[in-house]
């Protein structure tokens, strides 16, 4: 089996940019749903949007930094939903950093300058957990650490 272009795997990226940019009616006529797709796919579909930045010019880490702020306005819109991250595997270098359960890799960080939500509850906070993944900031309140219950603060 021969192995697709460059050119082409960036023409597969803009007809899904297509899909869901200018032409958003076509969206109603893809059928697969997230239960069909698995990590190759999301780092297939990565990869071809990365050369398709390539082939028209524009800076696909910009891109990333972009979304990823729009992804934690729109996670900030949900409801507040409460739940607690249990933390395992932490290593203590010179900042805190763990996983949870599910993979996750999260950071510690303190004072930041400027107030943001919490990814969780929305409350403003300038220092607590960030995933190191999406950048969604989390407050205290919704970590346990190994051996301790989150904090109720």
């Amino acid at each position: 089996m021969c192995e697709p272009t460059n050119a082409t795997r960036a023409q597969w990226a803009a007809q899904v940019a297509y899909c869901f940019g200018s032409n958003p009616q076509c969206r109603g006529h893809l059928n697969a749903t997230p239960a069909d797709i698995d990590d190759g796919d999301i780092g297939d579909l990565l990869v071809d949007l990365m050369h398709l930045c390539r082939a028209i010019g524009l800076d696909f880490d910009e891109r990333v930094d972009t979304a990823r702020m729009h992804f934690i306005a729109d996670i900030a819109e949900e409801p507040a939903v409460e739940r607690t991250i249990t933390l395992q595997d932490v290593e203590e270098i010179t900042y805190i950093r763990a996983t949870d359960k599910g993979g996750e890799a999260w950071q510690k960080y303190d004072q930041s300058t400027e107030l943001e939500p919490c990814g969780i509850c929305g409350e403003d906070i300038s220092d607590g957990w960030r995933s190191r993944e999406s950048g969604m900031p989390v407050c205290n309140r919704h970590v346990a650490l190994p051996g301790m219950a989150a904090s109720r603060e």
